[in-house]
């Protein structure tokens, strides 16, 4: 036996492949998929990266852009009230 007749699919008969006909002519179709805007941290993730930034440098980032989005509750900066942005103190 040569290597070659050994191969998976060359070792096969030619009968017990499937040919083109064999194979289903269409398929059911797919879930929509809306188109959403990115997601913040993909969109820091992205700017971080066109700026050439470290990898570590990256996930400190948006380690720190977690932290924050926490700390307010998980609401989106844009989502929260500008009444809760104060100047800050002069003394």
């Amino acid at each position: 036996m040569h290597m070659r007749d050994s191969h998976a699919t060359i070792g096969r008969k030619r009968s017990a492949m499937l040919s083109p006909s064999d194979m289903p002519v269409s398929f059911p179709p797919g879930p929509t998929v809306e188109k959403r805007e990115p997601k913040l941290l993909d969109r820091v993730r992205d700017a971080l990266r066109v700026r050439h930034l470290s990898l570590k440098t990256e996930k400190a980032y948006l380690h720190w852009v977690r932290r924050y989005i926490l700390f307010h509750g998980k609401r989106h900066p844009r989502e929260r009230a500008p009444e809760g942005r104060q100047a800050p103190a002069r003394g």
